[in-house]
């Protein structure tokens, strides 16, 4: 059976008689106090010649117990001097030695996690590595979601967008990095309120890694700084939601067809002015799900947001366009992103569109002004906001928001008038090669 260890911190004091005997035989007594230790908590027994001398000790340690307890009892001269001079250094700060004690642990224990943790850019590569794994995966990302996320996280680490150097942190340990630093980066970034809201949404998702994986510091006490950063404001531009005129849309289609890259140009045009199908909807779309008999087009769901799959209706100006340039099989456009992107720049300067280089600055159009003009121009056709956004595939205020620029009836009846010349192009293609 085991024994319970003897405990010694609520024991009462006793004045003890030794008899300690000599080598002779003679015996040799003293008086004793029990228990007690000294300032190494060691055990010891301090010799009295009498009784009475035992006593008075004895008494005045219990007082002294009273007062600053069993563990201040046994403090050692020397850390008695030295809580003297302390407190007299911080008498004048109007601080306590208990407060400045308390201060200074915390301060090496964070020291202790610091010394210990990544800095940014290796906490970096393996968020990054992480992400990379869910790409494609059921509950995971796309792989043009990857890229963003890697390409703003580099941005972050390095500082670095074209010839702007920014806030370079990545050589910074991960618990030094407070809101100051990740709101200087924010500011100094040179872009508008909306893509300054994907950084921070993206820098914010990157701590949370960093928090659950314990880079930080400990599990469950530590805070993510971008949790201390205010919302950023999105600046509006003043001038509400921007579409194409039909001169304009009529002028774009045109172009597009006279270019090379007309056969990946149109289709993507016509289903953003004629359909409102969003250019990551219309980059995954299949000729297949262009359904011509069915009269509608199978748009599958995407996993960003909240986009579910649904089946717009093909109206005539939409089939007319997407009926000329149609393949038998394949994607919509086979080319990679690089050479759509080139296109889509080349046949913005064709018609005059100011592009700008500059991040600072934004170009006048840009490709979502389609999905905008698609909006406006199809509510005022309906009249019904259910039918458009359905269509569209958002919400009623999103859609108010965003898509709806008010106009006449009769204002949006050229629009749905722009149709191809069928005289060429009359039978189905073979897919494009990449």
């Amino acid at each position: 059976m085991l024994q319970r260890p003897r405990r010694f911190r609520n024991t009462p004091l006793r004045v003890v008689q030794v008899n300690n005997k000599r080598e002779d035989g003679r015996i040799d007594p003293y008086w004793t106090i029990t228990p007690l230790k000294n300032e190494n908590g060691k055990r010891f027994r301090p010799h009295f010649p009498t009784k009475a001398e035992a006593i008075a000790e004895k008494e005045r340690k219990e007082r002294e117990r009273r007062l600053v307890g069993i563990e201040g009892s046994q403090m050692s001269s020397a850390l008695r001097v030295d809580a003297i001079h302390a407190n007299q250094i911080l008498a004048p700060l109007g601080s306590s030695l208990l407060t400045a004690a308390r201060h200074y642990a915390d301060f090496l224990s964070k020291n202790a996690v610091k010394a210990a943790s990544l800095t940014l850019s290796q906490a970096k590569d393996k968020f990054l590595k992480t992400k990379e794994k869910a790409v494609g995966t059921k509950d995971g990302i796309t792989a043009v979601t990857f890229r963003n996320i890697k390409c703003r996280m580099n941005v972050f680490t390095h500082g670095i967008i074209g010839n702007k150097m920014l806030p370079a942190l990545g050589s910074m340990k991960l618990p030094d990095i407070t809101h100051v630093e990740i709101a200087d980066f924010i500011d100094n970034l040179p872009y508008q309120g909306q893509t300054k809201a994907h950084y921070r949404a993206q820098i914010h998702s990157f701590f949370e890694f960093a928090k659950r994986k314990g880079f930080l510091g400990k599990v469950g006490v530590v805070t993510n700084p971008v949790k201390e950063l205010g919302s950023i404001r999105k600046e509006s531009r003043g001038e509400g939601v921007r579409i194409l005129s039909v001169d304009q849309a009529e002028e774009l289609l045109a172009k597009a067809e006279a270019s090379r890259h007309s056969r990946i140009l149109v289709p993507r045009l016509a289903l953003g002015l004629f359909m409102g199908l969003r250019p990551e909807e219309t980059s995954r779309l299949d000729w297949k799900d262009i359904r011509f008999s069915e009269n509608d087009i199978h748009i599958r769901k995407l996993r960003s947001k909240r986009k579910q799959e649904r089946f717009p209706t093909l109206n005539s100006t939409a089939k007319a366009w997407l009926w000329k340039y149609r393949c038998a099989e394949g994607r919509v456009y086979s080319q990679s992103d690089h050479i759509i992107r080139k296109a889509w720049d080349k046949l913005r300067k064709n018609c005059g569109w100011k592009i700008c280089k500059d991040a600072e600055q934004e170009d006048e159009f840009g490709f979502d002004i389609l999905r905008h003009s698609f909006g406006s121009y199809m509510f005022a056709k309906t009249q019904d906001r259910a039918k458009t956004t359905e269509l569209m595939g958002t919400s009623l205020s999103t859609f108010a928001k965003h898509y709806l620029k008010p106009m006449p009836s009769k204002s949006a009846e050229p629009y749905w008038n722009i149709l191809p010349d069928n005289t060429a192009r009359t039978k189905a293609k073979t897919p494009q090669k990449a």
